[in-house]
């Protein structure tokens, strides 16, 4: 049995894809079964939980890029294991190990910052929607402003 692919499999096209800043449709969660006839089965936003995930997203971003400053701020020790031949080469290891390690979390806290933002844009979004939605059913029976005249 194989286990499960991922449908992109070049990171360099999951990157790709959480960078590009274009909206992508969202894939609603049903809401949980209700009494029929009572909305059931109808689509759930949970606005607030949003908020809330991305809320402690941005903090544990900030505890990343913490750490990732720590890092970076040091220059790597490698190159300074031994002057002896397989000391170098360790040396040249390490170093390129150390650039790496930097290099690939800037990329990752770069697609975790989109990720943060594309859930604060689905929070709006969400939020904008109610906002259109509550206006409408406020309207629902009211006159539309026209003439008492007959269209005849």
């Amino acid at each position: 049995m194989t286990p499960p692919q991922d449908p992109i499999e070049d990171p360099r096209q999951i990157i790709a894809h959480l960078l590009d800043p274009r909206p992508r449709p969202a894939t609603p969660w049903p809401a949980p079964p209700g009494t029929p006839g009572s909305g059931s089965g109808t689509v759930a936003y949970r606005r607030d939980e949003l908020l809330k995930v991305a809320k402690a997203m941005r903090q544990d971003l900030q505890e990343l890029k913490t750490a990732l400053s720590t890092l970076q701020g040091g220059s790597p020790a490698g190159g300074r294991v031994g002057g002896w031949d397989v000391a170098k080469q360790l040396g040249t290891k390490v170093d390129g190990s150390h650039r790496n390690l930097v290099t690939g979390m800037q990329r990752y806290c770069q697609v975790y910052e989109a990720a943060i933002r594309r859930i604060e844009q689905a929070a709006a979004n969400y939020a904008r929607a109610e906002l259109a939605s509550t206006d409408i059913n406020r309207r629902v029976g009211q006159s539309p402003g026209l003439s008492d005249t007959p269209p005849w």
